[in-house]
């Protein structure tokens, strides 16, 4: 977390998704992956916009939702997709 430069941390507020945990024997796209996250229905479609070539197939992703503030993705191991808008 300290790579990511999360400000505000609340633990409560970040999501880990594993592959094999929605039924998937391997990698996928993170569109297939993330649609179990919380409030998938309002910012999915925008990942879904990421071109294919900055995606790749994973077989995990992190969801880090407000009150968290990720201020340096980039400077983790992760590949970073973006901040996407949402509703709590």
């Amino acid at each position: 977390m300290k790579e990511a430069g999360i400000a505000e941390l609340e633990p409560m507020c970040v999501e880990v998704i594993h592959v094999v945990d929605v039924g998937h024997d391997g990698p996928v796209a993170p569109a297939v992956l993330l649609r179990e996250a919380s409030y998938a229905n309002q910012w999915l479609t925008q990942v879904e916009s990421v071109p294919v070539e900055l995606t790749h197939i994973t077989d995990s992703a992190i969801c880090v939702f407000a009150p968290n503030v990720v201020t340096t993705p980039h400077d983790t191991s992760l590949r970073y997709l973006g901040p996407f808008s949402y509703n709590p």
